[in-house]
Parts: C-alpha cells; structure tokens; sequence
C-alpha cells in the first residue's frame, strides 16, 4: 500500500472519528490526552489543537481542585483495572458538566492472542453524553409509572363497580317487583326471581321468549306500543299503569316503569322495566268501597231512625204531655172553684 492510500485511510478514520457524537481522546499512561476528536469543540471544552498533554480530568474539569472528583477517581481506579480487564466503565451525571456521562476507557489489542499497550497511546476513552437517553428512561420510567397507577386506579374502580353490581344484583334479586331487561327489540335479557314469579315461570326457565309487549294483557299491548315505548324513547322514562298477563293466562294490574338506556352516542341500547303487582291493592280498594258504601248505607239509616224517634218524641209530647196539661190545668180551675165556693158559704 502507498503512502497516499495510507494518508487517504488515516484521513478516512479521522473524518469518522471527528463525526462521532461521542468525546473520543487517546491516553498516555499517565492520563494525559494525547489526540480527541471534534466533539471536544463541540462541548466548548477546549481546541483539538492545543488539547495535546492535558490530564483527561482538567480537560472534563478546567478548575476542580477536589482530590475526590469523580472523574479523578475514576481514572485512578481505570488504572487499576485496566491491569487485569480490557476495559473499564462507568456512568455518572457531571455537576461540572450538566451532562449525564458514561465513560468507557479501553487497552488497545495488537492482536488476537494477547492485550499489550500500544507504542504512540496507553489508552482510548470513550466520553459519551446520554443524559438525552437518560432523560428518556426517566421519562419513560414515569409513564410506566403512571400507566401502573393507572392500571391500578382502573382495577380499583373496576373491582368497586363489580362490587356495586354484585349488591345492585343482590338487590335487584331480592326486590318484591318485577324488574326486568330487555334489549332495543324489547326481547327480555333478564327477568328477576320476583318477576318470574308474577308471570309464572320456573326460576331456571329462560326470559328470552319473552318481550315487553308479550308480558302486557292483550288490551294494553296497543297502549304500550302507541304511547308508553314512545315515551319512554323521547323522555327517558314512562310511568303509569297497566295490567300484566302471566305466562298461565291470568292477569294482574300493575304500575309499571319503562326505562329506556342509550350509549354515549344516543343510540338506543334498550329497556328496563319495573312493575309492581296492584292486586292486593286492588282488593283492598275494592273492600274499602264496599266498607265506605256500608258506611253511608247505615248512616242513611241511622239518620232515618234518628228521624223517626224525633218523631215519635214529638207525637208523644204532643199527645202525652198536652193531655197531662190540659188535666192539670182543669184540675187547677176545679180547686179553685171549690176555694171560693167554701169561702162563700163561710161568710153566710
């Protein structure tokens, strides 16, 4: 190979060399740098041109006097361990520097077999700036963290909301009315142990023959549809009442509820519906008729017996009472009479 190949290679590594985003210097064996590369005057550390016998500590630390800075120390304890390793590392965030360093100072190998210092440089150091990388595992350590916690408030809440339906569940399975689930069709996804009851039906048969219009009496069916299931889509909710048909043929008043869910959207997702079995109601309603119409019919008659006693009292003081007068007032009349008879003859 001729010297311009040779010059053409050596400029060839030096121009690589100089690219590096990475601070690279040789080292004698005393720690003085004997060549770096351009990132030197990138990091405003100095020039390549006069860096040449400076110690690799005054050219990271111009002015520390501390016999335990860290890079100090560290070169000290390299030498140490380039003895008996090939190369020695560290990381640290430089206070002097504002920069989170790794340093790696490594022997040169002259061949395969065996670890020997080079003739013109005792060592490489690799100076490499990763506060960038560093700041992205922090910030990525804080997004994991933050995801974890947010996993774990996610879960807090999941587990608070399952708690919620396993009593809203409990709740709803224990309920002396009807409640049941229906989706947009109005086929009956869920029917309560109080509602299969009500309609007749075995506590393992299964709700999904059932509609909201099927569970109604054939007479109501035209109301539901025309008006409460409108209703209930436009506002929300619908409330009245209505008579509800057992799966027997029997049927039974109710009040009743339909409750109409829809997505974040305001699509329809279905209905709820809640009914509550009137007949006792209704037969006490029945019975306290009956009751008030007795009421009034013996308060006619106590009002016509009162006035046939006033009556009755009255004939008799008429009659009674103005004859035992009319005697006493005759008999009056007859003694006096008799008084001035006997003073007449008394006086002849």
């Amino acid at each position: 190979m001729n010297m311009d190949a040779v010059e053409r290679v050596k400029q060839q590594w030096l121009f690589a060399a100089d690219a590096m985003p990475q601070l690279i210097c040789l080292i004698d064996d005393a720690g003085r740098v004997l060549r770096a590369n351009l990132t030197l005057e990138r990091w405003n550390l100095g020039s390549v041109a006069t860096i040449s016998g400076t110690p690799l500590h005054d050219m990271l630390h111009r002015e520390c006097s501390d016999p335990a800075c860290a890079i100090r120390m560290f070169w000290d304890c390299s030498v140490s361990t380039l003895a008996s390793e090939q190369r020695s590392v560290c990381e640290m965030w430089d206070e002097t520097l504002r920069r989170h360093l790794r340093i790696c100072i490594q022997l040169p190998v002259q061949d395969a077999t065996r670890r020997t210092a080079h003739k013109d440089f005792f060592a490489v150091a690799s100076i490499e700036d990763v506060s960038a990388a560093r700041a992205s595992e922090d910030e990525s350590r804080r997004a994991a963290k933050a995801l974890s916690e947010r996993v774990e408030r996610e879960a807090r809440k999941r587990a608070e909301a399952e708690g919620v339906r396993s009593r809203l569940m409990a709740m709803i399975d224990r309920i002396p009315s009807l409640v049941a689930s229906a989706d947009r069709t109005g086929v009956l996804s869920y029917l309560n142990p109080s509602g299969r009851a009500l309609m007749g039906m075995s506590p393992e048969a299964s709700a999904s023959g059932l509609t909201l219009l099927s569970c109604q009496a054939c007479s109501e069916r035209a109301r539901i549809a025309e008006q409460a299931l409108p209703a209930a889509r436009r506002d929300g909710v619908w409330s009245g009442d209505s008579v509800l048909a057992a799966c027997d043929g029997s049927e039974f008043r109710s009040t009743l509820t339909i409750i109409a869910h829809r997505d974040q959207n305001g699509e329809l997702q279905g209905y709820s519906m809640l009914a509550r079995d009137m007949s006792a109601w209704v037969r006490t309603e029945e019975a306290l008729k009956i009751t008030q119409s007795q009421v009034w019919r013996l308060s006619a008659q106590h009002l016509t017996i009162q006035e046939s006693e006033r009556r009755r009292i009255a004939a008799d003081l008429h009659d009674g009472l103005g004859q035992a007068l009319s005697l006493v007032k005759l008999s009056i009349e007859e003694a006096a009479r008799s008084v001035r008879n006997g003073s007449q003859a008394m006086v002849a």
